[in-house]
């Protein structure tokens, strides 16, 4: 028998409407003393709003800016004609050097009832808006749109009316900028691209708008230009990212296949983020003009939000399976600030006997697999799946999934499952939920041609041929076989036939019963065939009640 690689992907769990259960964005302050970010997820001892920003520093975590919550609630809430708030997520986060000033963008999402809503969902997500907000130690100011911080937090950049201003936050007045601009240095100096193209700066004090550089014949620099602090280069947007010595005009690319991320307070450094040699998401920093490029982080699961230091000695990431870390970058050395406990939705169900997985968020700290041969072992990783406060056998972990067995001694009704990943954090884990085991819940893992290979439209199943489908949850067999076994090549083990119906065609079952190679897979054996003359491919579909698969077939041609 071919040996096959199987990627289980069981059942999908709801987790939130909006936000991240992963802290993003994030900003850091310039000695990387203090980390704000935002987060779905609520802190021990507290209750879960919108997409909340919090400061970590010293080892604890406090909330700088309460998100909103959601008003619109699950199916079955009655409420008031008209519009309800989903939620909120920040798209933007923006903190002085020395942390005591805030800029925020967030995005709120909003549906409308038009019916009585305790029949169901509303009419669903009609859009949303925006809000800016500047947080200082005397308070919370909003703003109508596009709000800017320069990085010593002097300068405020935001929307006004049919234009932009500036607002000293020092010595307390505004200037009128004549044109849309997105980013500020510390010396209040503008950077703008317009729609033609042209990149420009304004500064503040003289008041004079200068053109840096005018894109060549059919090029534009428009897209999102950022000044670094001290008004010495640009990054700016064109058919790649290019680096714009604002005093010469030059521009120079960045590497290909990388994105910009952000300037080092110095403006000695650009941080970008790239592909690894594995395809994976890292952070990379470089000189200015894109030379000496240096790869810092090397996560297994990648790396999403990315904070540089001012001089650019320290990098702070968070990684794919929700940890915050501090890298020291000529040393070479990582340090977990804090991690993001399990987050997981409810209401499961299960066979007993079967592969199964569980989605979430920060389930796992990274990817692990059960070793070839043997029994299946109870921890993985470094974590643990628990049914009623007992481990069961795990087959893989990974941050967004993990794939265990189900106990076949597991009784019929509703347990309690829980993931164990012990980590050091300020978030409160959302990770145990309620899970029902029913002796006969089909599902599908792949469906294969009787040589292992694939089926595609390019490869498609023919009339006669035997197909080999990996499913879960066809209960029990016989003979018996204890729990976190491995299947042997022999004996057979039986499981009844899962009862289903073909669709556009007719399937004969040969054989259904445990996987040889694998645990608490079941192997499908089935003779296609009625299939329609065809000279091209069509879609077929087996069809099990509480899933069905799709696959291409081609019936003999006339």
């Amino acid at each position: 028998m071919a040996r096959m690689v199987l990627g289980i992907a069981l059942c999908a769990v709801h987790l939130f409407a909006q936000g991240s259960t992963i802290p993003s964005p994030i900003a850091i302050t310039g000695n990387a003393s203090q980390v704000v970010f935002a987060s779905i997820v609520p802190l021990v001892g507290s209750k879960s709003g919108g997409d909340n920003i919090y400061k970590y520093s010293g080892g604890a975590a406090t909330t700088v800016y309460p998100g909103l919550v959601d008003t619109c609630g699950p199916p079955g809430t009655s409420w008031a004609l008209g519009t309800c708030t989903l939620g909120s997520a920040v798209t933007g986060l923006q903190v002085s050097s020395d942390g005591g000033v805030l800029a925020v963008s967030i995005t709120v999402h909003t549906e409308y009832c038009d019916f009585d809503c305790s029949i169901g969902f509303p009419t669903g997500q009609i859009g949303s808006y925006q809000i800016e907000a500047l947080v200082t130690s005397s308070g919370t100011s909003n703003y109508s749109s596009s709000v800017a911080l320069s990085r010593n937090g002097r300068f405020l950049l935001h929307a006004c009316a049919f234009s932009f201003c500036l607002d000293d936050l020092v010595q307390g007045r505004t200037q009128t900028v004549p044109f849309f601009a997105e980013s500020v240095a510390n010396d209040g100096t503008i950077v703008s691209a317009n729609t033609s193209g042209a990149l420009s700066i304004w500064n503040p004090q003289s008041g004079v708008r200068t053109v840096v550089l005018n894109p060549p014949p059919g090029n534009s620099l428009v897209g999102n230009p950022v000044i670094d602090p001290l008004a010495s280069h640009a990054a700016v947007q064109s058919a790649g990212t290019y680096i714009v010595d604002l005093s010469s005009g030059s521009a120079t690319a960045i590497p290909t296949g990388f994105s910009f991320s952000g300037f080092s307070d110095s403006g000695a450094k650009i941080l970008l983020t790239g592909k690894d040699s594995t395809s994976v998401n890292q952070a990379f920093l470089a000189d200015i003009d894109g030379t000496n490029l240096q790869q810092v982080t090397s996560e297994p699961t990648g790396i999403g939000s990315v904070a540089v230091s001012s001089d650019a000695s320290v990098l702070v990431a968070v990684n794919g399976a929700g940890d915050v870390l501090r890298y020291d970058v000529a040393a070479r050395a990582r340090e977990v600030i804090f991690s993001t406990p399990p987050q997981m939705g409810t209401s499961l169900t299960g066979t007993p006997g079967s592969a199964y997985s569980v989605w979430g968020t920060a389930l796992a700290g990274g990817y692990a697999y059960a070793p070839p041969g043997g029994s299946l072992p109870t921890s993985l990783g470094g974590v643990q799946v628990l049914i009623d406060g007992t481990p069961v056998p795990l087959i893989a972990v990974s941050p967004g999934s993990i794939t265990c067995q189900l106990p076949w001694e597991l009784t019929l009704g509703t347990h309690t499952l829980a993931v164990n990943r012990p980590v050091n954090s300020p978030f409160a884990a959302n990770n145990q939920v309620s899970l029902t085991a029913g002796s006969h819940y089909p599902d599908f893992v792949v469906v294969a041609h009787q040589d292992w290979t694939p089926i595609t439209s390019s490869q498609p199943a023919q009339n006669g041929e035997i197909l080999h489908f990996y499913m879960t949850g066809l209960g029990s067999v016989t003979p018996s076989i204890a729990t976190g076994v491995i299947t042997p090549v022999g004996p057979l083990f039986i499981a009844r036939s899962p009862n289903c119906r073909g669709i556009g065609a007719t399937f004969d079952t040969l054989f259904a019963g445990l996987a040889p190679g694998l645990a608490g897979i079941y192997q499908v054996d089935m003779k296609i065939s009625a299939l329609t003359a065809s000279t091209q491919p069509y879609t077929v579909s087996y069809d099990c009640g509480t899933a069905n698969i799709s696959l291409f077939a081609q019936g003999p041609s006339n």
